[in-house]
């Protein structure tokens, strides 16, 4: 039986990056009728990609906030979506929405166990100190360690949300690929993005991994086993972030960017919230009516 080993007030912010997928135009234009406005950036909203993008005549490439930040520091992009972090680019030149949070959620595969771990055993498992089920009451079963493969922010979260600050230890480098203490290559199993992650796990007896909640509710997993953190752990929800630029070359451009921001910022949160598993976002974000034109003088 899979089971999702949530944890509660964390968040999945995963910058991943599990392949280009391209999203195409469709339909007639929303916004502006002769405007096509051009972002990237995170998979984590993928499950939104349609609602605020596509019907809306928006091209949104799926590859990752880690690939997506550059693309806009270097102005390739109109905007970009990314999870935890920011683009290297002065604050004052960016409106920032925070429409949603997300979670991360630890499915593990372990027949006939739904016990729920605590804080002492998952810290034991990601040190590499508790390698069998059987050391936390489940099945004499090795424990298979499941990491994203892709420097990911779902791994950075999980890391400086929770590893961190309650167990002590870290497992990612500071590129956000992943570093597990007491590497075995025989019980540490790479995945590729929160699908890949997810694959693996489904398919290994033993394994545990961590994903992001709405893309474990898409795949039809609904049955939530919740961790509970101890109160002291600085335990948080990630933000996912839609960035545009507060100023565009056209007046047309700027207010097809400030109709998109509108919409993301209302109806597109609330979709994504309600349709979607998404959490509610804890930060707050800055009005769309900043995005204007012209470019102020340098």
């Amino acid at each position: 039986m899979l089971n999702l080993n949530s944890l509660v007030r964390a968040a999945s912010v995963a910058g991943l990056t599990f392949g280009l997928v391209s999203v195409s135009q469709l339909g007639q234009k929303t916004f502006a009728q002769d405007i096509t406005l051009e972002g990237s950036g995170s998979t984590s909203i993928r499950l939104v990609v349609s609602d605020w993008f596509t019907e809306r005549g928006v091209n949104y490439r799926v590859v990752g906030g880690n690939v997506g930040r550059p693309e806009f520091e270097n102005g390739i992009t109109d905007f970009v979506a990314s999870d935890y972090s920011l683009p290297n680019l002065p604050r004052e030149d960016m409106v920032v929405l925070n429409p949603v949070d997300n979670t991360i959620v630890l499915p593990y595969n372990v027949p006939g166990f739904e016990a729920r771990l605590n804080t002492e055993q998952l810290c034991g498992i990601y040190n590499g100190t508790i390698t069998n089920w059987s050391q936390v009451g489940g099945p004499s079963l090795p424990i298979l360690r499941v990491y994203r493969f892709d420097a990911s922010n779902t791994s950075a979260e999980l890391d400086t949300g929770f590893v961190q600050p309650t167990c002590g230890f870290s497992i990612t480098n500071p590129d956000r690929s992943v570093n597990l203490p007491n590497p075995n290559p025989a019980t540490d199993l790479p995945g590729n993005g929160s699908d890949g992650v997810l694959d693996v796990v489904e398919k290994t007896p033993g394994a545990i991994g961590y994903i992001n909640r709405p893309i474990a509710i898409s795949r039809g997993l609904r049955d939530f086993v919740f961790f509970t953190p101890l109160e002291t752990s600085e335990l948080f929800q990630g933000p996912i972030y839609v960035i545009f630029r507060k100023s565009y070359a056209t007046k047309e451009k700027a207010k097809a960017a400030r109709d998109l921001c509108k919409y993301i910022a209302n109806k597109g949160s609330r979709v994504a919230q309600e349709d979607f598993g998404y959490t509610p976002p804890t930060g707050p974000s800055d009005s769309c009516q900043l995005i204007a034109f012209p470019a102020p003088a340098p």
